[in-house]
């Protein structure tokens, strides 16, 4: 179950980058967005090693991946949130007030994902990188702040963004899918809180991967959203450009006598019937 979310947030972060960069628009979202790709890659590898080691009863998901996984689950849960946030600036076009808020949340966002970072080594250098409860309770405040902030800015900075309903609808909503974010990591805390079991290691690790999918929503719901009015427009300029041609035959039997008459010929281009009147 988790590397198919690995997979699919892999998968769709490569198209993201790829896109943007055919494009011509990388920016400095798009580095964020492909540091949380190489968290994520190694969150897919450590995955894939959990399995024991031969003629061992430490499985090597302990000892190995244990440590990749206590640095890899922030790092793409924080860069995924910078990169939301760089988003965030480069659609709303902000004043000189709101850019300066924007970056120093950005800056808070970096200091968080620093000093759980740090948190986690003490950790794993004491006791095998297993969550105690203070390092639970900072890591579920922490993901909380953060997950609020980012579900809650988009109606500020998007307020004086000149946009049609439909899209502001549809980039707004891509915003605040951080909020689905949020109700998983309250349910992780309360698996957190509990004895560890897989269970707990499956919720951080489906959590990882939403967060990278919400990363770049952004980016691919405009692109869907143009691919699918550009064929209904291209639908509707094809039905409007439709040509009925009508052949008219001269020599139908008496039209040129009446003609000659300075009669006026009115033909009916469905059945190729022609109405005769006489002037006054």
């Amino acid at each position: 179950m988790a590397s198919t979310f690995h997979g699919f947030a892999i998968l769709s972060t490569t198209f993201r980058l790829w896109y943007r960069w055919h494009t011509s628009r990388l920016w400095w979202e798009d580095g964020w967005a492909m540091v949380a790709l190489l968290g994520d890659i190694t969150c897919l590898v450590c995955v894939l090693l959990e399995r024991p080691l031969p003629d061992s009863s430490i499985p090597r998901y302990f000892t190995i991946s244990n440590w990749m996984l206590s640095f890899a689950f922030p790092t793409v849960l924080w860069a995924a949130r910078i990169s939301i946030l760089t988003s965030m600036v480069r659609v709303s076009h902000p004043g000189p007030v709101l850019k300066r808020i924007a970056y120093c949340i950005g800056v808070a966002f970096g200091i968080m994902w620093l000093s759980f970072c740090a948190q986690r080594l003490e950790g794993c250098l004491r006791n095998a990188c297993l969550m105690e409860r203070p390092l639970a309770i900072s890591q579920t405040t922490l993901d909380t702040i953060g997950d609020v902030l980012l579900t809650g800015l988009p109606i500020r900075f998007l307020r004086d963004v000149k946009l049609n309903r439909k899209r502001r609808i549809l980039i707004t909503s891509a915003f605040s899918a951080s909020l689905i974010i949020n109700i998983v990591t309250v349910l992780e805390a309360v698996f957190m809180f509990q004895p560890m079991t897989s269970g707990t290691i499956i919720i951080s690790h489906v959590k990882t991967a939403l967060s990278l999918v919400v990363c770049n929503l952004l980016v691919l719901v405009p692109l869907v959203y143009r691919i699918v009015h550009r064929r209904d427009l291209e639908d509707s300029e094809h039905e409007e450009t439709h040509v009925e041609f009508t052949t008219v035959d001269l020599n139908y039997t008496g039209c040129s006598q009446e003609l000659s008459k300075g009669t006026t010929l009115s033909v009916q281009s469905t059945t190729h019937k022609f109405d005769v009147e006489r002037g006054t």
